[in-house]
């Protein structure tokens, strides 16, 4: 699990790479608590998950994978899980910032993707629009309703 220094970090990561103007309207802390909650979800899960429109605003999709040796079969978590992060007191400010904060990145690197490595498992954050290859790179099979 990720340390209190790490959300404190990233929500200075997230600052300083959205415009003044959504900065103005999100707090550090909302970010840090965001991180946590997210962090929260990634120290509890079992499997392999996909969450998509994750961040409001930004055509992202958010994988979370567990250990990428053997083939995994990726379940698209259920969309309210995103609204229901928002009712659980998190700030939907806070996950368009970061949101925000990812697109201008890859902008800025010319990528499609962001990975995060932690402990046992890895995150993506990748544009929609490049899904199949990030199932097919991974070897994942997505299963949908």
């Amino acid at each position: 699990m990720l340390s209190f220094n790490d959300f404190e970090l990233g929500a200075q990561w997230v600052h300083e790479r959205i415009n003044p103007a959504m900065a103005s309207l999100v707090r550090e802390s909302d970010v840090r608590q965001a991180l946590s909650a997210l962090n929260t979800i990634m120290a509890d899960a079992s499997s392999t998950f996909l969450i998509p429109d994750l961040f409001p605003g930004a055509a992202l999709d958010f994988f979370h994978v567990q250990g990428l040796r053997d083939p995994a079969v990726l379940t698209t978590a259920d969309q309210r899980l995103g609204a229901g992060l928002v009712q659980d007191g998190l700030s939907a400010n806070a996950l368009s910032a970061i949101g925000a904060a990812l697109q201008q990145e890859m902008d800025s690197t010319g990528n499609d993707m962001m990975r995060f490595p932690l402990e046992g498992s890895e995150v993506i954050v990748a544009r929609s629009s490049v899904r199949a290859l990030i199932l097919q790179a991974t070897g994942i099979t997505l299963l949908t309703k």
